[in-house]
């Protein structure tokens, strides 16, 4: 994923605070994307639409999956009409724990119409 962000110029990630950090202590590492962190969802997506719009470079802000993706359709419907580059990044769950009630389990594609 590391690659994948620096290949599109970005220099940061916004995400919530208290999310695995892991992967994005070593991305930071390896490729110099800076993880930026925020108190919730709204504030992280808030913080991506604003850089993306004041850059005019792709940027990355990520969401966990399930009740932290249902923030986001307000966010990408604002995005798209100001031509905002934002892309947006969630997770989801197991897919062999699918419709067994796992934790924060939410059906996140109806959300996303094409």
């Amino acid at each position: 994923m590391a690659k994948f962000l620096r290949a599109y110029g970005s220099e940061y990630i916004f995400t919530l605070t208290g999310a695995p950090h892991i992967p994005l202590i070593q991305m930071q590492n390896r490729e110099g994307v800076r993880c930026v962190r925020a108190r919730s969802e709204r504030s992280a997506f808030a913080m991506t639409d604003a850089y993306a719009r004041i850059t005019g470079k792709p940027t990355f802000g990520m969401v966990q999956y399930g009740p932290g993706a249902t923030y986001l359709p307000a966010y990408l419907i604002d995005a798209y009409w100001a031509n905002s580059p934002l892309i947006a990044l969630s997770g989801t769950t197991n897919s062999n724990t699918h419709y067994r009630y796992e934790y924060q389990e939410v059906e996140q594609t109806p959300m996303f119409p094409s």
